[in-house]
C-alpha cells in the first residue's frame, strides 16, 4: 500500500492477536456517533466534554445506529472517562465528580445509572487512588448491582 509518507508491501502483525480486539471510539459529532454504533465494539466519551445529559443522549444515538445496523444495542460496550476529587465542601467543577465519599458515590451511581457500565477513572494524587480503591468504588459496585444496574462477574 502506497501513503503520502509511507509504503509499505505485505505487512503482517506479528504475533497474531489470540482473540479480537474491541474498538472503542471518543466520537462526539453525529456522522461519528452513527459509525461508532454501526462498527465500533464501544463508545467512550469524555465528561467535562459533555454533561452527563448531553452523554446520555448521544449514547441514544449510537444504540440506535447500532440498531438500524442489525446490531444489538447491547453489544456495543457504553463506557465514559470520568475524572474523581473525594473533596469536602469543595466547588463542583465541570466534568468532575466530586465531594465527600458519599456525594462521589451518588454522583458516580448516575453515570451508571445513565448506561455507563464502564469507567475510566482519573484521580490525581495517590490518596485519592486509595480513598477510590477501598471506599468509593466499593460502595458504587455494590449499589450498582443492588441496583440492577450492573452484574459483578
Amino acid at each position: 500500500m502506497d501513503g503520502a509518507e509511507f509504503a509499505t508491501r505485505e505487512a503482517r502483525i506479528d504475533p497474531p492477536a489470540e482473540h479480537p480486539i474491541p474498538i472503542w471510539l471518543g466520537s462526539y459529532g453525529p456522522r461519528a456517533l452513527a459509525l461508532t454504533g454501526r462498527r465500533a465494539d464501544g463508545w467512550l466519551p469524555s465528561l467535562g466534554r459533555l454533561t452527563l445529559a448531553e452523554a446520555s443522549a448521544r449514547r441514544e444515538v449510537v444504540r440506535a445506529a447500532a440498531a438500524e445496523a442489525g446490531r444489538d444495542p447491547d453489544d456495543v460496550t457504553c463506557a465514559c472517562n470520568i475524572a474523581i476529587r473525594v473533596r469536602p465542601g469543595a466547588e463542583p467543577s465541570p466534568g468532575v465528580l466530586t465531594g465527600t465519599v458519599d456525594e462521589v458515590v451518588a454522583q458516580t451511581l448516575e453515570v451508571v445509572a445513565a448506561g455507563f457500565t464502564v469507567l475510566l477513572v482519573h484521580s490525581l494524587t495517590e490518596a485519592d487512588q486509595e480513598l477510590l480503591a477501598a471506599e468509593v468504588l466499593p460502595a458504587v459496585r455494590a449499589a450498582a448491582v443492588e441496583r440492577g444496574f450492573a452484574r459483578l462477574p
